[in-house]
């Protein structure tokens, strides 16, 4: 014996069905943005400084040797970012410092930024030629215990005058 189902739905049961699917695909769209956003290391704020338009996160220091060394390094990219930083923060200067690392474990000397989330007011260090926080870009080879703070005048004055 064969057995034909209703196939005619009622108005109600239609609308029941349609909320159903949206909810179904936005559970499923936030399911895979998770997914996808965990396994690419979080969002790029996890990465990249969010506080600042990506302007300021980037200064053109190509080819410009700040502090008159021959070289172009960590102190002229730290220097320019500070400058820069200035120039468009002139009400927040002391949100946005110059540190210097020296750890005699891993042999790193290097000049960052660090600056005031203005959110949150945790200061987070950021490696200035790219924007990406000290603990991504350099791994174990940073370590923040060794972090020496309130050198920003003195790495400003050895700059090179224009």
């Amino acid at each position: 014996m064969v057995m034909f189902f209703d196939t005619k739905k009622t108005r109600g049961e239609i609308m029941r069905l349609r909320k159903f699917d949206k909810l179904f695909w936005t559970v499923v769209f936030f399911i895979f943005y998770f997914i996808v956003s965990s396994a690419t290391g979080g969002s790029k704020s996890n990465r990249r400084l969010s506080v600042l338009p990506q302007d300021y996160a980037y200064p053109k220091v190509q080819g410009s040797d700040i502090n008159g060394n021959g070289k172009i390094n960590c102190i002229d990219y730290a220097i320019s970012y500070k400058l820069i930083w200035d120039q468009y923060n002139s009400a927040s200067k002391y949100k946005c410092e110059i540190v210097r690392n020296k750890n005699p474990n891993t042999g790193m000397h290097h000049l960052f930024i660090r600056i005031r989330n203005f959110y949150t007011y945790e200061w987070e260090y950021i490696e200035p030629q790219n924007g990406i926080k000290m603990e991504l870009f350099w791994g174990d080879k940073y370590n923040p215990a060794y972090n020496i703070l309130g050198e920003t005048e003195w790495w400003l004055q050895r700059r090179r005058s224009p």
